[in-house]
């Protein structure tokens, strides 16, 4: 499951849960005042920062487009 934590919710954390929901993923926020920047963390993985975060996501989202559109024989 994939938690996703933040400082304070805004329209960027916003957003990144829809993404999170898009690709229907489990997951679960935390407000962390604390924290600086947005962190996902999935078990080892552990991205920091908007821009790592969306990344993680677009990799995630080729890969199921990839396996939902899969031509293997």
């Amino acid at each position: 499951m994939y938690i996703l934590k933040f400082a304070h919710h805004n329209p960027k954390t916003a957003a990144l849960e829809e993404h999170l929901r898009a690709l229907s993923l489990g997951f679960k926020t935390e407000e962390v005042t604390t924290l600086e920047a947005p962190e996902l963390h999935n078990g080892k993985l552990l991205a920091t920062g908007f821009e790592a975060i969306t990344t993680h996501l677009e990799e995630l989202a080729g890969e199921l487009n990839d396996w939902y559109y899969c031509s293997c024989n």
